[in-house]
């Protein structure tokens, strides 16, 4: 390929992936997890590590980066996310832009990668894990051509980052070792003892209230193992079409295997810090509630290898054939590219519409009381609030309750609740002038107490 062609092409798919990661970033609403990200990212630092320890799976990285922005809005909020997304896009054309064909298509892959895109607009620490996990595949693969300190230390960078914002970024850390092979030169020693020490460093600091989250029952709504959920978390980090998951799976499987023949030092990377890992988080799986597609995003940069590599044997093998499978690719990734930009949960109507005629000295009930953030994160409410007498009975409902301040209690309560939660209504009155509604799976309710104590 010409370096005139091939510049201009990764100057295209530079463009293009950075405008994907910044479009529209403060459009959509907050989904429920950046609403407890920002309730959480604006807590005073001991709080937050102990609200962590008791709440939630994470380390405090991600949280820490955001609190300076917490208070604003939702672009600047999730600004950290399109930053690590979009330095993940520049660390894959300093890794591979110089390869040809094969590094044109996966410098195009990880600029349309939904999943990349999806968490480059989502307050969450995926955007964190995936930069970390590529900076480590692209500081290995030059580590082991070059064997240099400057290097070893970049991928020492990677692996903290990917074990603050991460836990299961740990699960890279057998791979790093095993990289070294038998070698028993000083320089293999020294990458395997910075591995260790990062995961020691982890395990004094994070690891007593890791142990702590992985005790306290917060992901039990995510399944089990199955081998339908291990094809649905491969697939997830390339498309958001079930349908095409094993599609996907059969390019992933089929792309590592051409990579061993056609690039075999990134093969080895690929099998030691991609294959491995989300092996790991599957057995796992089996018994603890963890396989999903964000568990392992970390591990994202490897279908893209995978897939280029596809891309690349077809090239070779048929030059016609590599048009056919690179328009396919490009389907199977833009089917998903709106999703990932536009992404909404259920409740941003009805959470609209409660900003919109909520007054101060209004209260607002939540139900159930888990999904505090959503008043939390729009109307700015404390995770603790302190509410009159005339409510507790409304707390004692599984209910979050706070009443805005700025003004005395008013009387006027609103409910928000998904439609598929029965909130017990008893001792409200409906307000004439705004009956309960339904908004794509949310109600939003206004009623009034016939007494009420002033605050």
């Amino acid at each position: 390929m010409r370096p005139s062609v091939r510049r201009a092409l990764l100057g295209a798919a530079v463009v293009i992936g950075v405008v994907l990661r910044w479009w529209d970033l403060g459009g959509p609403a907050l989904s429920f997890d950046e609403s407890f990200t920002r309730a959480y990212a604006q807590l005073p630092f001991g709080e937050l590590l102990d609200a962590l320890r008791l709440d939630d799976s994470h380390p405090p990285l991600d949280y820490l980066l955001r609190g300076p922005v917490a208070g604003g809005g939702a672009a600047a909020f999730r600004s950290p996310s399109a930053v690590a997304s979009t330095l993940t896009l520049v660390v894959v054309v300093w890794w591979l832009g110089t390869r040809g064909w094969f590094g044109v298509a996966a410098v195009w892959l990880t600029a349309l990668a939904p999943l990349q895109v999806f968490y480059a607009h989502q307050a969450r620490l995926y955007a964190l894990s995936i930069l970390a996990g590529t900076v480590l595949a692209a500081a290995s693969e030059h580590w082991l051509a070059h064997g240099s300190a400057r290097v070893r230390w970049l991928a020492v960078g990677g692996l903290i980052l990917g074990v603050a914002s991460h836990s299961a970024v740990l699960l890279v850390a057998p791979g790093l070792v095993a990289l070294a092979g038998r070698r028993v030169d000083r320089e293999a020693w020294r990458w395997r003892a910075s591995v260790m020490a990062v995961v020691g460093l982890w395990a004094v600091l994070w690891g007593p209230a890791a142990l702590d989250q992985m005790s306290g029952g917060h992901a039990t709504w995510i399944p089990f193992t199955t081998l339908n959920g291990l094809v649905q978390a491969v697939g997830g980090l390339v498309v958001f079409r079930r349908a095409l998951d094993l599609l996907v799976l059969a390019g992933v499987v089929g792309g590592g295997l051409a990579l061993r023949r056609l690039e075999p030092r990134l093969g080895t990377v690929w099998l030691w810090l991609f294959v491995l890992p989300v092996v790991a988080v599957a057995m796992i799986g089996l018994r603890t509630h963890v396989l999903l597609p964000r568990s392992v995003a970390f591990a994202a940069w490897g279908p893209v290898l995978a897939l280029a590599a596809v891309l690349e044997w077809a090239r070779r093998w048929r030059g016609t054939s590599a048009v056919a499978v690179s328009v396919l690719a490009i389907l199977l990734v833009v089917t998903s590219l709106q999703l990932a930009v536009g992404y909404e949960e259920d409740s941003a109507a009805a959470r609209r519409a409660l900003a919109d005629r909520v007054a101060d000295g209004d209260a607002v009930v939540v139900h159930p009381a888990w999904l505090w953030p959503l008043a939390a994160a729009d109307l700015g409410t404390p995770r603790n609030p302190t509410t009159p007498t005339s409510l507790e009975e409304l707390s004692r409902r599984d209910a979050y309750v706070a009443v805005l301040p700025g003004a005395p209690f008013t009387g006027r309560v609103w409910v928000l609740q998904p439609d598929t939660y029965a909130f017990d209504t008893a001792g409200l009155v409906p307000c004439s002038a705004a009956p309960p509604r339904v908004d794509e799976g949310y109600v939003l309710g206004c009623y009034t107490l016939a007494s009420a104590e002033p605050r």
